[in-house]
């Protein structure tokens, strides 16, 4: 699709295998982090042992300034910032909205200023977190203005989607709910990351990426969604 001359990449169960000129074995990488696969691809046709750069994540230039993006938003100066991103790429990785506004609602107490933050399809979702505070507000129009706002937050709450890893990069407190992926995987990378996994006996360990029995867009277990609100709050003021 890129239009590039050869491409590389997993011998496994990978949808676009079948495109590449060169397939690696990655079976040693099992259990370890997904960042790594790239690295251990190039390493495969290289002959070099690669690894992660030490200072890896590098955290995206923000290219709107982040006083005009706290101005044309509405925050107040000075405000606490909490980033709370309720979007994921399906519905079983989406800890539920309800929780999140309650959450929302707790951290407004303790002086927080709240933006739910998301796609613009994702704007209902982002709307049911806010819809009972005093001032919180819901950003879906423009990811430019996210991460404006990144370098200035105090913390994140995300569930595995990108925007949690974004947050991550910035250094600032995540929290990351992983309702039906495998943290091993797909935790974020970042200085002050918390992670908080569902409980349910299906839940992926080991070498498995998702649910253990199902599909996982297709979960129909609530013990997804087993995480408790107040310990999310916990490990969001545990540093804040």
């Amino acid at each position: 699709f890129s239009g590039a001359g050869f491409l590389a990449g997993s011998a496994g169960a990978d949808e676009f295998s079948p495109l590449y000129d060169l397939r690696a074995d990655l079976s040693s990488y099992a259990g370890r982090h997904l960042s790594l696969r790239p690295l251990a691809v190039a390493s495969s046709f290289t002959g070099k042992e690669l690894s992660t750069p030490a200072k890896l994540p590098f955290p995206p230039l923000p290219r709107l300034n982040p006083d005009e993006a706290w101005q044309k938003l509405g925050i107040p100066g000075g405000s606490k910032l909490a980033l709370l991103l309720p979007g994921a790429g399906w519905e079983s990785k989406r800890w539920p909205a309800e929780h999140f506004a309650e959450t929302a609602a707790s951290l407004e107490k303790q002086g927080f200023f709240i933006v739910a933050a998301g796609s613009p399809g994702e704007k209902d979702l982002c709307m049911k977190v806010v819809a009972g505070l005093r001032s919180g507000i819901a950003l879906n129009e423009s990811l430019d203005l996210l991460i404006a706002l990144m370098p200035s937050a105090s913390l994140a709450i995300a569930n595995d989607s990108g925007t949690g890893h974004l947050a991550a990069a910035f250094g600032m407190r995540v929290v990351s709910l992983c309702c039906s992926t495998n943290p091993v995987y797909v935790a974020p990378l970042g200085r002050d990351v918390k992670i908080l996994s569902a409980r349910c006996e299906f839940a992926p360990h080991g070498s498995a990426h998702h649910c253990m029995i199902f599909p996982a867009r297709e979960c129909q277990f609530p013990q997804w969604m087993s995480i408790e609100t107040g310990a999310v709050i916990a490990a969001a003021l545990e540093k804040a």
